[in-house]
């Protein structure tokens, strides 16, 4: 999995998994877990429904228990790191009140609830905006999330993620259920992130046409 150009030679992984294996109850869902993933990289997981891609990205982020090994995100165990992690559930769509306005959505980003913070800074009004010129819904910002399509929704959640400048973007299944087009556009926001941004993205996805 290591590039074999010198500028990513210099850069610390991004993800360890040393003999990690997890169990869920009895079962054992995977083990043996043993790959690097580099910093500056985009990497999909790939594999059918059912085979534990999910249950690795939540044990990535500190969220499942290691039944034994290790696991290292950004240099640190899992879920030591996460402030520095935009992760973007296959759920999104369905978790998130579609009420909120686009912007609304974002904001929760930095605020993480939308209870009891009233008050919206300058900066974090500006962070929501660069995130959603980035991934192309600067002029959605007052639609809710009812009124919009799945691919702009995605893009949504794509931004939700972003305000927080991480360096490690994770998405499950981005592209499920998305139109064609759609699925263009996503993939070409998470392109321009790597390049642009040198941000390290982690897809999972059952699928590796679009990818």
């Amino acid at each position: 999995m290591h590039s074999n150009s010198g500028d990513r030679e210099q850069r610390p992984d991004c993800i360890v998994f040393s003999n990690a294996s997890v169990k869920r109850g009895e079962r054992l869902i995977w083990q043996h877990g043993d790959f690097s993933i580099p910093a500056g990289s985009v990497t999909a997981i790939v594999g059918t429904n059912g085979t534990g891609k999910t249950t690795m990205m939540k044990t990535e982020l500190g969220l499942l228990p290691l039944a034994g090994g290790t696991v290292h995100v950004l240099g640190r165990p899992a879920g030591e790191m996460n402030r520095q992690i935009g992760y973007v559930p296959q759920s999104y769509t369905s978790d998130i009140d579609s009420n909120l306005t686009a912007e609304q959505s974002v904001l929760l980003g930095l605020t993480g609830t939308r209870f009891g913070v009233h008050f919206v800074t300058k900066a974090q009004r500006a962070k929501v905006k660069e995130a959603m010129t980035f991934t192309g819904i600067a002029d959605k910002a007052h639609y809710r999330l009812s009124e919009l399509s799945g691919g702009l929704r995605q893009r949504v959640a794509i931004a939700q993620a972003l305000v927080c400048d991480p360096k490690l973007l994770m998405l499950d299944e981005p592209l499920a259920n998305l139109d064609l087009a759609s699925q263009r556009t996503v993939v070409h926001v998470l392109a321009r992130l790597n390049k642009e941004l040198g941000m390290t993205i982690q897809v999972v996805a059952h699928d590796l046409n679009m990818l």
